[in-house]
């Protein structure tokens, strides 16, 4: 009997064991995987850190400007929010709603910015200022404007009787007022490409040229543009020397080109660009989203079908030398794609609104 017990007891002695090794080598197990799943996340976390591609907005952009570290964007119901660039903290600035946006105009600072929508058919514009967070319509007859350089004027195209535009300038401080030319446009913007230059176009189409004309504010000289093609569109360089400029030819082909600020052409390019694709860097230089999926010499029906987001584009970055038109890739990825729309070199780094998913994205240079 008692040989019995004893056995017994070495049973449970030996079931005991056998249970505790099992219980430690759970436990055990557990703890490698939590600190698997521990370092699994800093090496993801500092992947993402190292990761030159960078998701900014939390949400669709319909355009963006910068105001020293923060990024200013509106968001699809046209309300602002700021991004800081270097931590990526982000926050509604103005719950102020502004619907059917067409135009986002930055002053070259940043402190501002001229939007312009459209409501009932017409095109109004009102003024954001970042330092009060306030907005300022303007006069319900101004169909475009545009900062200076220095943003001590705007220059303004008003409406009056008959649709006869009146290009004028306005002192911000004081409201002095100095009328340029008057023209006779339809859907007329105002760009104010550097120093004394403005530019008045109407949106590109393939479908018609796209009259453009240029203005000196000190002569109030208004000369056209030397080319004057179906499609005409640019990108600028910060001079307002110089841009990229695309259109389609006689032969239906589409072209581009830098040309000069009166629209002479200086170096055609073999690849065709879209200039709501480039963000100049300096003068030599453009970064340009490029299609890996298509060759925009045999898509159809640019501008419009890109603008009207009837064509989707997967893109390389690609660093273009602004003299040469010779292209170098330097950034492709698969995941996410991209179709990078108007692009801007800040602080270098790339900025631009991805298509696919309406955010805006930085990119380390």
């Amino acid at each position: 009997m008692k040989k019995v017990i004893v056995i017994f007891i070495l049973v449970l002695m030996l079931a005991a064991a056998v249970g505790a090794m099992i219980i430690l080598s759970k436990r055990s197990a557990q703890v490698i995987t939590q600190e698997r799943a521990v370092e699994e996340q800093k090496k993801t976390e500092e992947q993402k850190k190292q990761d030159p591609l960078k998701r900014l907005s939390g949400q669709p952009a319909l355009g963006f400007w910068f105001s020293q570290d923060t990024l200013y964007y509106l968001n699809g119901a046209g309300q602002i929010y700021s991004v800081n660039i270097q931590n990526g903290e982000e926050k509604q600035v103005s719950s102020y709603a502004i619907e059917n946006v067409r135009a986002i105009t930055p002053s070259a600072k940043g402190d501002g910015a001229l939007i312009t929508f459209s409501d009932r058919g017409e095109n109004l514009v009102s003024m954001y200022r970042v330092a009060e967070n306030s907005w300022t319509p303007l006069d319900k007859n101004i169909r475009s404007a545009a900062w200076s350089p220095d943003g001590q004027w705007l220059a303004q195209l008003r409406e009056t009787f008959g649709g006869v535009l009146v290009l004028e300038l306005v002192k911000l401080s004081g409201g002095e007022r100095t009328e340029l030319a008057r023209l006779s446009m339809r859907d007329a913007r105002l760009t104010w490409i550097g120093g004394q230059q403005l530019i008045v176009s109407s949106p590109p189409s393939k479908d018609f040229p796209a009259p453009a004309l240029t203005i000196n504010v000190l002569t109030k000289t208004v000369s056209p543009l030397a080319l004057e093609k179906p499609g005409l569109s640019f990108a600028w360089s910060a001079s307002g020397k110089q841009a990229l400029a695309f259109w389609v030819d006689d032969n239906g082909k589409n072209q581009t080109a830098l040309v000069n600020d009166s629209g002479v052409v200086l170096k055609n390019f073999q690849t065709p660009l879209l200039p709501h694709k480039c963000a100049f860097s300096g003068e030599q230089q453009l970064y340009c989203g490029v299609p890996a999926n298509v060759n925009l010499a045999t898509v159809a029906d640019l501008p419009d079908a890109y603008l009207m987001q009837k064509v989707r584009l997967v893109d390389h970055v690609a660093l273009v030398d602004a003299q040469t038109s010779r292209l170098k890739i330097i950034f492709s990825r698969q995941e996410p794609s991209l179709d990078i729309y108007k692009p801007h070199v800040h602080d270098n780094k790339l900025f631009f609104i991805n298509r696919y998913d309406g955010a805006i994205y930085s990119l380390e240079l």
